[in-house]
């Protein structure tokens, strides 16, 4: 099997990266905690209603929802979405560890 050898100045940057992704999380996850932590609001709007990903201005069954029903249909999208985006991010660190262990040495 080859194996690289790592470079220290490769793996200083990667773990700064990682600390920095650590200590200063995306706006995603505090609200995502926020909303956990809290709830749904009636009149917060958690995704913009032009990118819900759904035919809001065509059908007017949806075009109909009053004001507290966006609200959580936008809480629902977001969750979803949030929900994307952390298996993603699981994935990723599970395909990297796998690549890591067959391309550079221990």
């Amino acid at each position: 099997m080859n194996t690289v050898k790592i470079n220290n100045r490769i793996t200083k940057i990667q773990n700064k990266l990682f600390e920095q992704a650590h200590t200063q999380p995306l706006k995603l996850k505090p609200l995502a905690i926020a909303l956990s932590k809290h709830g749904i609001k009636g009149e917060k709007l958690y995704f913009h209603p032009g990118m819900i990903p759904l035919p809001i201005p065509i059908f007017q069954y949806l075009s109909s929802l009053n004001p507290r029903q966006m609200p959580i249909l936008s809480a629902a999208v977001f969750a979803n979405f949030y929900k994307v985006v952390a298996n993603s991010e699981s994935q990723s660190i599970i395909s990297n560890m796998n690549i890591a262990k067959k391309v550079f040495s221990s």
